[in-house]
């Protein structure tokens, strides 16, 4: 019979500005505090509020999410506001390691309009979040699992920026001093008013790495308004290139500004830096593939074997924004001197139509005069799960999946190693 030890209750609020939904841009968060578990060591959960939307698709709506640190138990979840009927239902997730779910729909700023004066009090309105972690349930307790988390380093630094930094052109950037933590060295450039020309009125933070690839989670905050807005991004970083976003508009900047005119920028970085999530493209064949100089005949065919593989942070599922995408570099394939190949992996989705789901594509160049068929299987690393494909490799031709796999399916197939998910492509090219 199951005690109330084997169950944990708990519930959090956030209150939320009637100003900030029009305030914030889509992406930025609002983060309760993480909430222990207790009996649970190192258990923590909490939630984030996006005012105006979680990606750039959910303008004008109201996102929420909640997070866990760990897993092995059953996770039951339901949001509302106060004081109205809108909830998201209840939601039950078996969680066998780190938990996101996110409702970037929870509800719209015209709903919120039209419930005005149930909904805000003093400007304000209240999201709650209730949740009941259930321990020893029948299919935790049949199915427990101790998940590997990614090795990880975490460091920070400050962005302290003038006001009058923003008369800067758009383009002109600074940069912090470099820092190195674990072999890695880091810094941040950034730009006062905007990397472009549309980009200008907003602050543009960019971090950058030598010692990559290297997987990065990366978090802005700063103090506005009474409260800290957050934003987060998810991705692979390479010598060659920085990555960051449009962090924050200057009229949040100027709500911003302390006694001397400055705003502190707090930046925070964790790495990733194993194995299992450096991209890589693995070439081997079965069996040794012919030259093309061996065959003295035009009618008959070659055939190449190859298999190529791309790996991601599980974490990437509910934390990557629709369209964000990492790939493989074009590489030869194994027994050809024409052919080159590359996987790319959409972890949210390619467009608003796989949103909650995988999406990944194959793309083949080649040389060759003749025709050229690649066939063969994308495979999820540790499961049965398998999707064919066929497709004449043309200049320009891509084939793949947009709905490759959607999230809810690829958490329950229990494929996670590492912290990472694992996909890879078997295929032959045959020319003919």
């Amino acid at each position: 019979m199951m005690g109330e030890a084997d169950k944990f209750t708990d519930t959090v609020t956030l209150d939320i500005k009637a100003t900030w939904l029009d305030l914030f841009e889509p992406y930025q968060y609002i983060s309760s505090p993480k909430q222990p578990v207790p009996n649970h060591e190192e258990l923590n959960w909490w939630i984030h509020c996006y005012p105006n939307g979680a990606n750039g698709d959910c303008r004008g709506k109201v996102g929420v999410a909640v997070f866990t640190s760990d897993g092995n138990f059953e996770l039951s979840v339901v949001f509302t506001i106060q004081n109205t009927d809108i909830t998201t239902g209840n939601f039950t997730k078996q969680c066998d390691g780190p938990f996101s779910q996110a409702a970037n729909a929870f509800t719209t700023h015209n709903q919120l309009e039209l419930l005005a004066e149930d909904v805000f009090q003093d400007g304000t309105f209240v999201i709650q979040c209730d949740v009941v972690f259930n321990f020893s349930c029948e299919a935790v307790l049949n199915n427990l699992k101790l998940i590997e988390k990614p090795k990880s380093f975490e460091d920070n630094c400050i962005v302290k920026i003038d006001r009058d930094m923003l008369t800067f052109k758009p383009g002109r950037q600074a940069k912090t001093k470099k820092q190195v933590i674990n072999g890695i060295t880091w810094w941040i450039v950034y730009q006062p008013n905007g990397e472009t020309e549309d980009d200008q009125h907003y602050v543009g933070v960019y971090f950058h790495v030598f010692g990559g690839p290297i997987i990065t989670n990366f978090t802005c905050s700063m103090i506005m308004d009474g409260v800290k807005l957050e934003k987060t991004g998810i991705v692979r970083l390479t010598d060659d290139r920085g990555e960051g976003f449009r962090f924050v508009s200057h009229k949040q900047f100027l709500l911003a500004v302390d006694e001397e005119d400055n705003v502190d920028i707090k930046c925070h970085v964790t790495f990733y830096q194993f194995p299992a999530v450096t991209i890589t493209a693995t070439n081997k064949t079965e069996t040794p593939a012919p030259t093309v100089a061996s065959k003295s005949s035009s009618d008959h065919s070659h055939v190449c074997q190859d298999t190529i593989s791309i790996s991601m942070l599980d974490i990437m599922l509910d934390n990557t924004a629709n369209g964000d995408f990492d790939t493989t570099p074009m590489t030869p394939v194994k027994g050809s001197d024409k052919h080159q190949w590359r996987l790319q992996v959409f972890p949210a989705g390619d467009f608003p139509r796989a949103e909650g789901y995988v999406s990944l594509y194959l793309d083949a160049l080649t040389t060759e005069v003749k025709p050229v068929q690649c066939s063969g299987v994308v495979k999820i690393d540790g499961t049965n799960f398998e999707k064919k494909f066929s497709f004449a490799v043309e200049d320009g031709n891509v084939t793949g999946f947009p709905k490759l796999i959607s999230h809810d399916k690829l958490k329950m197939l229990n494929c996670v190693s590492e912290g990472a998910i694992k996909f890879v492509c078997e295929a032959n090219f045959e020319t003919g």
